[in-house]
């Protein structure tokens, strides 16, 4: 299984606008192409997907296609809190049980905090608090010995775990 980036950028239509899942049962001699439930990535863009040591599969992406959230056309995702539920954006990571089936714990990946600026790649700037992230970057990761998550943007270095991950953060202040 793997999650990918629709290219051109005219083909995000072709599954919706979301992102493609590319599944093969034969050590992928062949592959099916389905629609994902999570947005697509475009240009600046790639998600990244890692079955943790604990067993848990773990995607890293973002809420929206860099062009749109430039634009000021974001959408975001709906993620939970400790309160309720809150829209965010940019960068967010989803843990599966079931091989893909269902992503039910899902965050934004921020520390949060007050609205201020953050660097992102090529001396961009963006906009980090608790309902905004990293919005674009080619993502790379790794787990270590010690069971960390070190996510590398274009940008930036994220350090967590997966009870981190699992958590359910404060309410963020709504901008």
């Amino acid at each position: 299984m793997t999650i990918g980036r629709p290219h051109p950028t005219s083909q995000v239509a072709v599954f919706g606008g979301k992102a493609p899942w590319s599944f093969s049962s034969d050590e992928g001699q062949s592959w099916t192409y389905v629609e994902s439930e999570f947005p697509a990535v475009t240009s600046v863009q790639r998600p990244v997907m890692i079955r943790l040591c604990e067993g848990p599969i773990l995607l890293c992406s973002f809420t929206d296609q860099w062009s749109e959230f430039y634009k000021g056309n974001r959408k975001g995702m709906t993620f939970k809190s400790s309160e309720g539920q809150f829209t965010g954006y940019g960068l967010f990571a989803a843990l599966s049980y079931d091989e893909g089936k269902t992503w039910p714990d899902r965050r934004l990946l921020t520390p949060g905090g007050p609205k201020r600026e953050a660097g992102t790649m090529n001396n961009g700037a963006f906009t980090l608090s608790g309902t905004m992230a990293e919005p674009r970057g080619y993502l790379a990761i790794t787990q270590t010995r010690d069971s960390r998550l070190q996510l590398l943007t274009s940008g930036n270095h994220y350090v967590f775990n997966l009870e981190w991950l699992k958590q359910l953060p404060p309410a963020p202040n709504q901008e």
